[in-house]
């Protein structure tokens, strides 16, 4: 193939079924705060649809949702995620840039680095936004997108082309700042809103990198994969001393079909 710019095609009833994991170890804010290993596994079917007013379309739907905790697996499963990740419709570029989205505006009930409602195509099929440059070892760019209330800034790097695969290089940075309650849930910034039963100031770090597979036949990545450490520091609005947290975060994603 000769050198020309990486894109997305999903031509209708075109369907790809992926698997995806994400590990959580260290600091999980949930029943009150714990230190421990959390597993989110999931199943996923993508498919293209017609054009909507000349601009490309995809759905996206999960097939299967497994949850573990410390080892033990929870009683939950594909349902209750899919109250918070329901089928999704989005319009994008040729780039991966996406345009619209029907995805609901609501909060997960636990604050986790990387994982936001509005943003599971970014984190699953359309992980990085090519660049407009012909495609070439070496080929450098950046970009950000909007996860939660601050950015995430993507570097990445072409570390290797054949004629039916690209390989990427992947690095991410995003910095954030979050108000909780006693609960550890979060709320409101109370410089903005009197009602806020903030507690805690807590700013995190998130850094990462990994590799994404391009399958350049059918244009659509074939695996993804992200290991990132959040650190945190928690400032008690009243008294006490600052105290630190840490999250590693693995995120796998790889196409299953043929």
């Amino acid at each position: 193939m000769d050198a020309e710019p990486l894109t997305y095609s999903l031509p209708p009833n075109a369907r790809y079924d992926y698997a995806m994991s994400v590990t959580f170890d260290g600091f999980i804010p949930i029943l009150g705060g714990q230190e421990g290993k959390a597993e989110v596994k999931l199943g996923f079917q993508l498919q293209g649809l017609e054009p909507k007013d000349g601009r490309a379309q995809a759905a996206s739907e999960l097939t299967s949702a497994e949850f573990i905790f410390n080892g033990a697996k929870l009683p939950l499963g594909l349902d209750n995620v899919q109250d918070f990740f329901p089928r999704t419709t989005i319009a994008f570029l040729p780039t991966g840039q996406i345009l619209a989205t029907d995805a609901p505006d609501i909060s997960l009930p636990v604050k986790l680095p990387g994982l936001d409602v509005k943003r599971f195509p970014d984190i699953s099929y359309l992980p990085v936004q090519f660049s407009a440059e012909p495609a070439a070892q070496g080929l450098k760019w950046s970009f950000q997108k909007p996860f939660g209330d601050s950015n995430v800034t993507y570097t990445c790097e072409v570390i290797e082309m054949t004629e039916a695969e690209v390989k990427l290089s992947v690095r991410v940075l995003q910095s954030y700042t979050v108000f909780e309650d006693s609960s550890l849930n979060v709320v409101p910034d109370p410089k903005v809103d009197a009602e806020s039963e903030a507690e805690n100031r807590v700013t995190t770090t998130v850094e990462g990198k990994g590799l994404a597979v391009f399958d350049r036949v059918k244009q659509v990545f074939r695996s993804y994969t992200i290991k990132a450490e959040a650190k945190s520091k928690v400032e008690p609005l009243a008294s006490g001393q600052p105290s630190e947290r840490k999250l590693s975060t693995d995120l796998k994603v790889d196409l299953k079909t043929s």
